[in-house]
């Protein structure tokens, strides 16, 4: 008699060498015979792969086609700290990626293995328009353990999102049956079950890693058969000891928000108020933000943009965001969150002149009492933003203008709650004796001195209520 629990150690092996996990014996039998059909079918084609630069660092060759504006120099930097949190987080095994750059998507369409397809990848090698592309590479880290099911080889590749990307909202229809004989390389055929088979397989992927870790997510992977859904529900019930059936019915079907995620490694960023300058990036970012208490931050940010976010449930809504440069109240709760930057530089445009630079520190101008906020004073930012816990009562922000400004309530607000006011300094009894604050289209109000800002928010839980004010022309 097989001895209890040893069917679930043999279908979810992971074991440790040097700190890295080993892949599966008999996925790792399989890789010559898969690069062999890669290759082939490439020959086939008769496919021109670019080669008109190599840039190679320890972990990438990156081969990029002639083509305006050239590979950003920052490239490879970008490329390696990316490798190195999701080796971190994933633990993969160490390896040299292939990395394929087209001039554009119809150089790629022409000329590439990917098959209608934006971007691939196959095996460790990927094929794409975009400099980084931090979809297809979670695919090429992981193909050395082998080929799931598309509902969690595609899962991990999205769930994994540093970037500030909210992700697609609201819960899958599909029974997941039926998901899981989606081709998923035919997008133009099937795109509106393609998507469901993207947003369910993070879904599922987070549940999995939330529930067991990433390394029992890992040991999965490299053991789920592509084979029929009956086999997918029998090796997921023998390594997690649920029925899929049930998991998809309570974690994944059902209407729960945050189902994104960010390891949130490195540095965490100083809360002292000190402008801390982000390099000119082609590659954006993100850098974890710790808050120890509940507590209002004021944040100044000039730049192109920026959003904050909650390293442990990154799917809900931002904190705050920034388009441009901005300055902004924001109450954080107590917790891990990560600040998002994105590139410098979305093709073809290029690089601003100038850095960006953000600062971030506890400031006592933003809370549910009026008579307990102290002034913040407005830094004439092309922006002033206020994000408040949408809790249903009225959060209370002190402003002092130093001279007039002529604001309006601006597109960044979200439409929650019953209004954006203007009081005076002095704390109102109630909000009848404010003015409430009009849209562009009614011409703005004039501000000057002490202003307190009063916010009515709804009271939906795990979100934040955010009011953008921008100065009228």
């Amino acid at each position: 008699m097989t001895p209890p629990g040893t069917e679930r150690t043999q279908l979810c092996p992971w074991l440790r060498l040097s700190g890295v996990r080993r892949p599966p014996t008999r996925i790792a039998s399989m890789l010559p015979l898969a690069l062999a059909v890669v290759v082939t079918a490439c020959e086939e084609r008769g496919l021109d792969l670019p080669d008109d630069s190599l840039l190679v660092s320890q972990h990438f060759r990156y081969h990029a086609r002639m083509r305006d504006p050239p590979p950003c120099p920052e490239v490879l930097s970008g490329l390696e700290a990316h490798y190195a949190e999701m080796r971190a987080f994933l633990g993969f095994p160490e390896q040299v990626i292939d990395y394929y750059l087209y001039r554009d998507e119809n150089d790629m369409a022409q000329t590439s293995p990917c098959v209608a397809l934006a971007a691939c990848a196959s095996g460790g090698t990927v094929h794409t328009t975009q400099e980084i592309h931090r979809h297809e590479l979670i695919h090429a880290y992981l193909a050395v353990l082998g080929r799931p099911p598309a509902l969690i080889e595609e899962g991990i590749a999205t769930v994994i999102s540093c970037g500030g990307f909210e992700g697609a909202s609201g819960a899958p229809t599909t029974p997941w049956r039926d998901l899981f004989q989606v081709n998923v390389t035919h997008r133009k055929d099937e795109l509106g079950p393609v998507t469901e088979v993207y947003v369910a397989g993070s879904r599922l992927t987070r549940w999995i890693i939330d529930s067991f870790g990433p390394e029992r997510f890992v040991a999965f992977y490299g053991s789920a058969r592509r084979g029929t859904a009956d086999q997918f529900a029998h090796d997921f019930e023998t390594c997690f000891g649920r029925s899929l059936d049930d998991v998809w019915a309570e974690e994944v079907a059902a209407s729960k928000p945050g189902f994104l995620l960010c390891p949130c490694n490195g540095d965490p960023w100083p809360r002292d108020g000190v402008p801390v300058g982000l390099e000119r990036t082609c590659t954006g970012g993100h850098r974890p933000l710790l808050v120890d208490q509940d507590q209002a931050h004021a944040i100044d940010f000039a730049g192109e943009g920026f959003s904050v976010w909650n390293c442990d449930r990154a799917g809900v809504s931002s904190l705050l965001d920034g388009i441009q440069t901005t300055s902004a109240l924001v109450q954080i709760p107590a917790g891990s969150y990560f600040v998002a930057f994105p590139s410098d530089r979305p093709n073809p445009f290029p690089m601003p002149p100038e850095p960006r630079r953000l600062s971030i520190g506890p400031w006592r101008s933003l809370g549910t009492s009026c008579a307990a906020t102290v002034p913040f004073v407005d830094t004439g930012a092309e922006n002033l933003r206020i994000s408040a816990p949408a809790t249903g009562q009225v959060w209370y922000a002190r402003i002092l203008f130093p001279t007039k400004r002529r604001m309006y309530l601006g597109s960044g607000s979200t439409e929650m709650g019953a209004g954006v006011f203007a009081c005076s300094k002095d704390c109102p009894s109630d909000l009848a004796s404010c003015t409430l604050i009009p849209d562009y289209f009614s011409g703005g109000l004039d501000m000057e001195g002490e202003v307190v800002i009063a916010v009515q928010t709804a009271n939906t839980p795990g979100r934040h209520q955010k009011v953008e004010l921008s100065p009228a022309l």
